[in-house]
């Protein structure tokens, strides 16, 4: 299943065309910039969000990996399994909302922002810049997951949709306890950043789904 919705975070990032701009000049400009220019150049499309999205995302796992070198290799151990496992998390989440909407290529650049979001987390703790961290304790994510489980117990799912929402519901459920073993042994504000990171996944992916 996860190779399946990370292949949806892919589509469209087979380029590497940052149109002259190191990572380091992508991350200056701030992300919201550098969609408008990415955009510009290559023109607005489902493809060239992905792709904005995702380069992005990668100069993020670049500066993140420079900082996990600098740790012990204990912490940075640690910090590896918590990315996978994040990125476990937000791919297998995204299974539900797609169930829920029988598709759209809309997920393609929801799924590549969502690579994004993961980094940064990851990078305010890295770099000590939790401090404002909202307070987050684990049934704070449990009870939102609740109810997207509750929205797809409601859907009248047809074709594979309501296999792919069960494995999408299982793969969820069993990264966020894989999150959470990790989360366990930082500080609190560390721990609050990560929990609302898996908060949030799940609120923006059941908006998506479910608009009001």
């Amino acid at each position: 299943m996860i190779a399946i919705l990370a292949a949806i975070a892919l589509m469209g990032q087979n380029t590497k065309d940052t149109y002259g701009k190191t990572n380091e000049q992508i991350l200056a400009m701030g992300y919201n910039a550098w969609s408008d220019f990415y955009n510009a150049k290559a023109g607005v499309s489902t493809i060239a969000m992905s792709n904005a999205a995702g380069l992005y995302g990668d100069a993020l796992m670049a500066r993140n990996d420079r900082l996990m070198k600098r740790l012990k290799p204990t912490e940075s151990a640690r910090f590896k399994r918590l990315r996978t496992s994040m990125l476990d998390f937000k791919n297998e989440a995204i299974g539900m909302g797609v169930s829920l909407t029988g598709g759209g290529t809309m997920w393609n650049p929801i799924a590549a922002g969502m690579q994004v979001d993961t980094e940064t987390a990851l990078y305010r703790v890295l770099a000590g810049l939790t401090s404002k961290a909202p307070r987050r304790v684990v049934s704070d994510v449990t009870k939102v997951m609740a109810q997207l489980k509750g929205d797809l117990g409601k859907a009248k799912l047809d074709m594979n949709w309501p296999k792919v929402a069960k494995d999408s519901i299982a793969g969820t459920d069993k990264a966020f306890d894989s999150i959470v073993k990790e989360a366990k042994g930082l500080p609190r504000r560390d721990s609050d950043t990560i929990l609302e990171f898996c908060r949030k996944i799940l609120v923006d992916i059941r908006e998506t789904a479910t608009p009001k």
